[in-house]
């Protein structure tokens, strides 16, 4: 029986593997062996920088209630940041997340979440920093503030003199909350 040459040559490769050969099968499996996808390294993130403790400090309530187009409704929360002197902290950004009083009235601005971020405001460079925190008026029944909580951002340059204001290695954050704030 004559054998045709493709299966000569599959035969003969089969007896060239089994006796160890020069590396050819391994060679052709290479070429027809699936090849491993390649996988996506991780994208590094940077390294945190630690942000100090930070200790804050319940000032007082201010309201204006204001009627007609004399002036808008007001009423704001100031914290002092205790420790920290104007001359650390070039400017600043209060977010509200939450803002309840006793009746369950939502008090957060409708533009809460793009304050940008302020210079501070106040004499002497060694002074306590004060921050107001803006919120709606409550209800003339409610009796006090249940919760008042969210963000502060601080643009501390102390780190790197030439820093710009967007490089978030010097934007320290803080969270704050507030329970049972007594209104006036």
């Amino acid at each position: 029986m004559r054998r045709k040459p493709a299966s000569l040559a599959l035969l003969l490769a089969a007896a060239f593997t089994a006796s160890g050969g020069c590396g050819l099968p391994e060679k052709a499996r290479a070429l027809v062996a699936p090849r491993p996808t390649p996988t996506v390294a991780p994208t590094p993130e940077p390294t945190p920088v630690p942000v100090p403790p930070l200790k804050m400090e319940f000032v007082r309530v201010r309201e204006e209630r204001r009627r007609g187009p004399v002036g808008t409704p007001l009423c704001e929360i100031d914290i002092e940041l205790v420790g920290a002197k104007r001359s650390e902290i070039d400017s600043a950004r209060v977010l509200v997340r939450t803002a309840v009083d006793d009746l369950g009235t939502n008090l957060v601005l409708e533009n809460a979440g793009v304050a940008a971020l302020e210079p501070l405001k106040g004499e002497g460079s060694e002074g306590p920093v004060v921050l107001p925190v803006p919120l709606k008026l409550a209800a003339r029944k409610a009796v006090s503030l249940r919760e008042v909580s969210g963000e502060i951002e601080l643009y501390v340059p102390g780190g790197d003199p030439a820093a710009a204001a967007s490089n978030p290695r010097y934007l320290r954050r803080y969270r704050f909350e507030l329970k049972d704030v007594p209104l006036p």
